[in-house]
């Protein structure tokens, strides 16, 4: 029989999950999720699962904090990469690069095809650590994986810049502008592009004190780290909308929403372009249901993404979903 302590935990963890399911107030979620940390062994799994939530809510209010958090975890499950990415994240915004550095890398080893990874490593060995030789590679890889990511392009083009690969540099700068018009750092990377990248330019337009490159960094870290609420929203709004064009019942469009809710629950990186992720769930429920004549070119055409977005999304989500018995 369980104890009276036992059955707490229990009741404090059902209370941290609800609330961060459902709470829009981050304070209140870090309250119930310190009260089970609080209550629970150290060590066990309501420990560590407080543990990996607290480092997340805290990482930009107190990534020391978040730092401590996520060593606790990281004893347990150093085979989880997301918890390296974080933990580069927090050595970021500690400043400490090279630690930072170190942990993508550990993130990397264990997914050497997460195109954020390859991003986050490039841009501190360019931007923090001054070595865009180093940089280049990480960053062609994280391009040629997302190619329609304005922020890779960005911080590719500034990377080639660097080592004076100017042509490349500055049609990478226009492409980023285009996809994001309304980006002033974009717009002043093209422009110290445009003056030759000379030292004196970067410094005001790419460092100006606390580095507009680096904060724009720190926004594909955070983007990389954790899906947003306004994420999860949006795979959903797609979901019914494409599927409910497409002929698929309200059952059918309620079964896809439950898919994307276990993925979240198996994953909490790399959530990019809400239009991907949907149309990779509307073809895995095709899959499940062996619906016949269903094409990734189809779903990918209706939902305006590349084809072979489409198919990166899919795998990624039977990888997570453990969909060991869908059809390829």
């Amino acid at each position: 029989m369980a104890s009276t302590s036992d059955n707490e935990v229990e009741r404090l963890r059902r209370e941290a999950e609800k609330a961060l399911r459902r709470s829009r107030r981050a304070a209140s979620v870090e309250r119930a999720l310190q009260r089970l940390l609080d209550r629970a062994e150290e060590g066990s799994d309501d420990s560590l699962y407080a543990r990996r939530h607290l480092a997340e809510l805290q990482l930009e209010s107190n990534p020391w904090n978040a730092a401590l958090h996520l060593r606790r975890v990281i004893q347990s499950h150093g085979s989880d990469d997301v918890l390296h990415a974080l933990m580069g994240l927090a050595q970021a915004l500690l400043g400490n690069y090279q630690a930072a550095a170190r942990a993508y890398q550990r993130a990397l080893k264990l997914a050497p095809e997460n195109p954020w990874y390859h991003h986050n490593l490039g841009h501190l060995l360019d931007v923090a650590l001054m070595k865009p030789a180093r940089a280049e590679h990480h960053l062609r890889r994280a391009y040629q994986m997302e190619p329609e990511q304005d922020e890779i392009a960005a911080s590719l083009a500034h990377c080639l810049a660097r080592i004076h690969q100017m042509n490349e540099a500055e049609e990478l700068a226009r492409q980023a502008l285009k996809e994001k018009p309304g980006s002033r750092d974009h717009r002043s990377l093209l422009e110290w592009i445009e003056k030759g990248a000379r030292d004196d330019s970067e410094r005001s337009s790419s460092d100006g004190g606390n580095s507009t490159r680096a904060k724009h960094s720190m926004g594909a870290k955070r983007r990389a780290a954790r899906p947003s609420r306004s994420m999860d929203e949006a795979v959903k709004q797609l979901l019914e909308q494409n599927m409910t064009a497409a002929g698929f019942s309200t059952d059918e469009v309620n079964q896809a929403q439950t898919l994307w809710g276990e993925f979240l629950r198996n994953r909490s990186a790399r959530l990019v372009k809400p239009e991907g992720y949907a149309a990779a769930i509307e073809y895995l429920l095709s899959a499940r249901c062996q619906i016949d004549g269903v094409t990734q070119e189809d779903i990918a055409r209706r939902y305006g993404i590349a084809r072979n977005t489409l198919s990166r999304r899919y795998l990624e989500l039977r990888r997570e979903l453990h969909s060991e018995h869908d059809r390829d």
